[in-house]
């Protein structure tokens, strides 16, 4: 028995000696204990041990921006953002805190808040890549591509090997219509680390460049060594279609929706391929599957080309069909004013108007789409010569990459030529 109470006393001494050595653990222990835990993804136990290095120690400035970074990974961005801002208020220089708190504004959708306080953190120190590179992303998603691909280049002469900063610049160069300088960039990025993305980007822009064998090959290639990816796929159908391999693109349209059978956009692409191989009723089931998987204005284009397809076959009456799926439709939507051209509430002249005054902001967008609409307008009313006229103004508008700007083309060649005179 003796025995036994003390083993008993000797445990209770053990316990009373842990609890006042945990007692008597410093802020500056704690803090140690918490960057530790933090280093192994133990977010909770280090926000913990923070809060009992601040218990310790209110002032500890450096507590209050790691516990700010650990509500951050735990999503708990207003907490971390009161954090940040206790860090600042005990040293207004800790360019570190700007930096996270830029972060938390990013998250938030504050772009504005964000560059501020990547600014204010580049201030503090200029040799922090990351900020650069977060302040070129917020400026670029302020349309200020300008100052996006300045800070990306400082970035890059930061941390000349980090392979992300070559695809942000290019897809800002891209922006800004200096494909050949975001090719390079594309490409220097996979130099440094191959990626299914960099790939994919420098595919994009091959095809926009009309290179659709180089396309084709980079989309093929961001999707080596992985599983097929149904958007590569996709984009690599549409290279295909606009080189004039509709064969291979209806396989690859085809494959995407084998992939993703909800995704109205391989369904309408695939409509227009086989409409332009002269395959109209498999054309107007990918129309009609468009529409009931689309939604808003998605399925709208898909909503014209039913139209057109319709009335081609003389099926019904397609026109007035489409004026009762307009209604719901945005008075001011630019989809709005064709649908309304072709069931006859507006005129040619009121279409392309409206078309040229867009344009100022859209390039020539509009007039390519307008003009291949009067243009089919006119050849279903049996103007194969104003059809004509229109397809090749659609044409003059030099938007390759557009599905009208194809479908024009494919109907020019359909219209035959007019035969001299005797």
């Amino acid at each position: 028995m003796n025995s036994l109470h003390g083993f008993r006393n000797f445990r209770l001494l053990a316990c009373l000696f842990l609890s006042q050595s945990a007692s008597a653990q410093t802020a500056s222990e704690y803090l140690g204990t918490a960057e530790m835990k933090f280093h192994f993804g133990d977010l909770d136990g280090a926000s913990l041990d923070l809060t009992k290095a601040i218990m310790r120690d209110p002032a500890m400035m450096k507590a209050y921006y790691m516990r700010g970074n650990a509500k951050a990974g735990l999503q708990d961005l207003d907490g971390a953002t009161k954090d940040y801002d206790k860090a600042l208020q005990l040293d207004p220089d800790f360019g570190l805190a700007y930096f996270g708190r830029g972060m938390v504004r990013q998250l938030n959708k504050d772009a504005g808040g964000a560059i501020a306080d990547y600014t204010k953190a580049i201030e503090l120190n200029v040799e922090l890549a990351s900020a650069y590179q977060n302040r070129g992303r917020m400026r670029a998603l302020q349309g200020d591509d300008d100052g996006a691909i300045a800070d990306f280049l400082k970035a890059i002469e930061i941390a000349p090997d980090n392979a992300d900063l070559y695809i942000e610049r290019g897809l800002a160069e891209e922006r800004k219509g200096r494909t050949f300088t975001a090719l390079a960039n594309f490409t220097k990025s996979i130099s440094i680390k191959p990626s299914a993305e960099a790939y994919g980007d420098r595919g994009l822009a091959k095809r926009r460049n009309r290179d659709y064998d180089g396309a084709i090959e980079d989309f093929t290639e961001a999707m080596t060594g992985e599983a097929e990816n149904p958007l590569w796929i996709h984009d690599r159908a549409i290279a295909k279609d606009q080189k004039g391999d509709l064969d291979g693109a209806i396989d690859d349209y085809s494959k995407a929706i084998g992939m993703d059978e909800s995704d109205p956009l391989p369904y309408y692409h695939r409509g227009l391929a086989q409409e332009r191989k002269g395959d109209f009723p498999a054309a107007l089931a990918d129309y009609e599957k468009a529409i009931v998987n689309g939604s808003a204005q998605p399925e709208q284009y898909p909503r014209f080309q039913r139209c057109l397809v319709l009335a081609r076959l003389r099926h019904g009456d397609p026109f007035h069909e489409l004026s009762l799926a307009m209604t719901g439709w945005g008075s001011d939507w630019w989809q709005t004013a064709i649908g309304k051209y072709l069931v006859g509430g507006l005129s040619e002249k009121d279409l392309m108007d409206r078309a040229s005054a867009e344009d100022g902001k859209e390039g020539n967008g509009r007039r390519c789409e307008a003009s291949y609409y009067v243009g089919m307008k006119r050849l279903l009313s049996g103007d194969r010569a104003g059809a004509g006229q229109s397809f090749e103004e659609c044409l003059k508008t030099g938007r390759y990459e557009m599905a009208p700007y194809q479908c024009a083309e494919t109907e020019l060649r359909r219209i035959p030529s007019p035969q001299p005179a005797p």
